[in-house]
């Protein structure tokens, strides 16, 4: 009798260590599973719902401070010789998602090349302190995007560089546009801030 007691303990706590060794495989599996692009567009940006900080920048000889509210902005922080930037230019600049926002562009590039057609569309400028921007504005890759409401409010952020990205990132259907949602005045924080 008390073998059968010591081998079914004995098989109940392999059962349990095999149970947590299979739990712990399927978490690591669905890790692996979770794109870097999915981790840093939940991980990194500005939080969902926060005021987006002003940004030193310069353009053409001027000084701005750059302020984003009063009207829907799409804003890029992107580098210099970045494809994945340009290819985003291009494709916000025509994606009927966005062409109703204000498209900002900062880099560490003075100069950007885009077709006659699409340059225009963008306000670019360059950062006075690319390092200090990315930090408080959680970006770390180039690429990433933030949509800010005419509020001043984070509410979409994302890397992305194809129309099909936007889509996905923006919760499009192709060729639909997104009811915006509105922030109430009272909600802002005190927040003021514009071109200088």
């Amino acid at each position: 009798m008390a073998g059968w007691v010591v081998n079914s303990i004995a098989l109940l706590l392999v059962a349990a260590v095999v149970g947590l060794f299979g739990l712990a495989l399927l978490w690591r599996i669905g890790s692996w599973q979770i794109a870097p692009a999915d981790t840093l567009m939940h991980d990194e940006g500005l939080p969902i719902g926060s005021v987006a900080p002003e940004i030193a920048a310069h353009a053409r000889g001027d000084d701005y401070h750059l302020s984003f509210q009063g009207q829907v902005s799409f804003v890029v922080l992107g580098n210099d010789d970045c494809r994945h930037c340009v290819e985003l230019l291009r494709s916000a600049a025509l994606h009927p998602a966005t062409r109703h926002m204000r498209l900002v562009y900062i880099s560490d590039a003075e100069e950007v090349e885009l077709e006659p057609d699409i340059l225009p569309r963008w306000e670019h400028y360059v950062y006075v302190d690319e390092e200090r921007t990315r930090r408080v504005w959680e970006a770390p890759v180039s690429p990433y995007f933030h949509v800010i409401n005419a509020q001043g409010r984070v509410i979409e952020k994302g890397i992305g560089s194809k129309p099909d990205h936007l889509d996905r990132l923006l919760h499009l259907r192709p060729g639909a546009t997104k009811p915006l949602q509105p922030v109430r005045a009272g909600d802002v924080d005190g927040f003021s801030g514009g071109r200088r």
